[in-house]
């Protein structure tokens, strides 16, 4: 999305160009309908690749995002089942299910923390992405 961003300033100077070529009175009608429908061509083809890519983009984006809940859920229940042992090995059965419910507590809201704040990064992207996409239309 980068290049494509990078290129639009190429793109747009072609179409310009092209404009201006179409405004000469010395263009015969066919040169004119040519000139026109490369333009046209171009345009149209352009809008198609920007297209792709901002889905191509939000794709990968979408993806990115499963993987590392996953990720982080998974590491979440492996600490969560590593801790508790822990806990039950050192601690005498008078005091363990107070401190495993109070462990269990803080890793439920560890989690619902980092998901919110992963759902708020890829709120971001997808908004920025838009706001970057409507900026060439």
């Amino acid at each position: 999305m980068v290049q494509l961003t990078h290129k639009q300033t190429d793109v747009g100077s072609v179409l310009h160009d092209g404009s201006c070529l179409l405004q000469q009175t010395s263009l015969s009608d066919d040169e004119r309908r040519t000139v026109d429908n490369q333009l046209t061509l171009l345009s149209n083809l352009w809008e198609e690749l920007r297209l792709k890519a901002m889905d191509r983009q939000a794709r990968f984006a979408r993806s990115s995002l499963a993987v590392c809940t996953q990720s982080y859920s998974l590491f979440v229940k492996q600490t969560d089942c590593q801790t508790t042992t822990i806990f039950i090995r050192h601690i005498g059965s008078n005091t363990q299910n107070s401190v495993v419910k109070e462990k269990r507590i803080q890793t439920k809201k560890r989690d619902e923390n980092y998901k919110t704040s992963i759902t708020g990064g890829a709120r971001r992207t997808a908004t920025s992405l838009i706001e970057t996409t409507t900026c060439y239309h």
